[in-house]
């Protein structure tokens, strides 16, 4: 006798933990994108900005951080090193993505703050007062986004790829993964007033200089080298990266096609 299916409500509510951050994820960022297209809670979106952000990446790490501890110690009840290798055995990888995070959000934020105010880096821009907290105008919450992108770009290359690729393809793959979010968050971030661009392109969908993308682009093949060659990303990342980085694509199309400049 054939068992009958579970009904879909039941189904639905039996959905892991892991596919309502998923579903909650996307509706958190549909919901704000269409209420920049309809116009409406427009001061608690400019205040929740920053914070979203923040929150988005730290969420990502948080959760990466728990596969890597769950997989140490899965690894150190098989195996118990000698007190001679216990020091290089507690370099573990969630200690080397710790020290890459902290890397990354130093050097991006310097970047930035560099080149917000001279030009040299991205191009000549400046940020508006939207991203708060900030220090000397340049928002602290750039680092994490940044990072969050990056966490995104890394989960595309680990989906199409295998640590037998050579370190230079998968590192290219991760630059031109962040070339290409930047290329769709430009016009809405400068829609939405986070920065503007003194160096008026006279397109509305390449709004940024060349020299922004490419800068982009060389500074994430940097960033994804070093996490690739140090072995950051041996773990598979959670699901919540990979989404993260087309969720937000998602949220940019809406506000890009949906929200008068």
């Amino acid at each position: 006798m054939s068992t009958a299916p579970s009904p879909p409500s039941r189904l639905f509510f039996r959905l892991s933990p892991q596919h309502w951050e998923i579903i909650g994820l996307y509706f958190f960022l549909l919901a704000g994108s269409l209420w920049h297209v309809l116009g409406v809670l427009q001061t608690a979106m400019k205040i929740l900005a920053a914070p979203v952000v923040m929150m988005l990446a730290l969420w990502v790490a948080f959760r990466y951080d728990q596969i890597l501890r769950r997989n140490r110690n899965v690894d150190t009840k098989e195996y118990e090193p000698p007190i001679s290798e216990k020091i290089t055995f507690e370099q573990s990888a969630t200690a080397r993505f710790h020290y890459w995070n902290v890397i990354v959000a130093v050097v991006c934020f310097s970047l930035e703050y560099i080149g917000a105010k001279t030009g040299l880096i991205f191009g000549k821009y400046q940020y508006l007062d939207v991203w708060i907290p900030a220090l000397n105008g340049v928002p602290v919450a750039i680092s994490c986004a940044w990072l969050v992108t990056l966490y995104g770009s890394f989960a595309i290359v680990q989906r199409f790829t295998t640590p037998q690729h050579s370190i230079w393809l998968r590192s290219l793959l991760v630059a031109m993964c962040m070339a290409i979010f930047d290329v769709f968050m430009e016009p809405v971030a400068v829609k939405l007033h986070y920065w503007t661009w003194f160096e008026s392109t006279g397109n509305s969908f390449f709004v940024a200089p060349v020299q922004n993308y490419a800068a982009w682009f060389g500074i994430s093949f940097v960033l994804g080298w070093f996490a690739l060659r140090y072995r950051v990303f041996e773990t598979a990342l959670p699901r919540v990266a990979w989404h993260s980085y087309w969720a937000q694509l998602l949220y940019f199309a809406i506000i890009a096609l949906g929200m008068p400049s």
